[in-house]
């Protein structure tokens, strides 16, 4: 009787661990694809030498993925100047040195409970 026991002791641990991993690769693989997006918006911002309308396509799938992207463009001239939203995006952008890329991402584990606010940054030139 005490071996039928252990044995079910046994398979619920194994159940219950399995259970703990599957949530938390689910996690890790939210953190694979928001560091995927945080590098392509730097690559495209980079690429388009930070074209108007590549930073408003930037922010619009950032907000469609649930993430919260602040640009800090740097200018030759020495100011910079901050972007949270398309509305405040200048027509032109002539003069920009480097940009700051800040990304916020929520990070959910719903089986283990965990819920995490993560930001991601990163500099593009």
């Amino acid at each position: 009787m005490s071996q039928v026991m252990k044995g079910f002791v046994g398979v619920f641990l194994l159940l219950l661990l399995a259970t703990s991993a599957v949530g938390l690769l689910g996690g890790f693989i939210q953190v694979l694809r928001a560091q995927s997006f945080h590098a392509g918006v730097l690559c495209e911002l980079e690429d388009s030498d930070y074209a108007p309308e590549v930073i408003e396509e930037c922010l619009s799938k950032a907000k469609e993925n649930g993430y919260t992207l602040e640009l800090t463009l740097y200018f030759k001239t020495g100011g910079n100047l901050k972007l949270e939203k398309r509305e405040q995006l200048p027509k032109t952008l002539s003069e920009v040195d480097m940009a700051r890329v800040e990304m916020k991402f929520q990070i959910q584990v719903p089986i283990l409970g965990i819920s995490s606010q993560q930001i991601l940054s990163g500099y593009g030139r």
